[in-house]
């Protein structure tokens, strides 16, 4: 019922898991973000949900940087960890290259979309639409870089839904 950003760079992990649960059978907007440039593990790493920051558990050390690699990069679950995955439906999923403000989470909350260039100074490098336009198992990527779709694993074409409610 929780959610949970789990890092890893190199050997080391980190995780925050939110103290808010998430409400069944409902829409629900989720951020994170993540600022490499603070101290501290809960100014590193926020959830926010609907708009606001919720409040966290945090372990390990949120690392002050990533490493870009080839690895894939996991959404809704955690490589070899059998009991940590979501279990529910997920639209519009968008990764920007720059750390979210309150003011940026606010706005994409209320307004429904990443890419709208009134609020944000920069789009997401990528954007994936989660079901509008793709074809099983791509997820096609719209967001400006528009060069990393993603994969669709233990999935099915049964699982891509569009038009689902803001």
């Amino acid at each position: 019922n929780y959610l949970q950003l789990f890092m890893a760079n190199g050997g080391a992990t980190a995780s925050v898991v939110s103290n808010v649960a998430v409400s069944f059978n409902v829409w629900q907007n989720v951020t994170v973000v993540f600022d490499g440039t603070l101290t501290g593990n809960q100014n590193r790493a926020k959830i926010y949900l609907d708009g606001v920051n919720v409040t966290a558990t945090d372990s390990g050390t949120i690392p002050a940087s990533t490493t870009a690699d080839t690895s894939n990069f996991l959404l809704a679950k955690v490589n070899g960890l059998g009991v940590n995955y979501w279990l529910g439906n997920m639209d519009e999923f968008a990764i920007f290259n720059y750390s979210l403000t309150q003011q940026n989470v606010t706005d994409i909350f209320n307004l429904g979309t990443p890419n709208d260039l009134d609020l944000l100074t920069t789009p997401p490098i990528n954007w994936l639409r989660m079901g509008d336009n793709d074809t099983y198992p791509t997820i096609a990527d719209v967001g400006s870089a528009a060069s990393n779709p993603a994969t669709m694993t233990n999935m099915g074409a049964e699982d891509i839904v569009e038009d689902v409610p803001l």
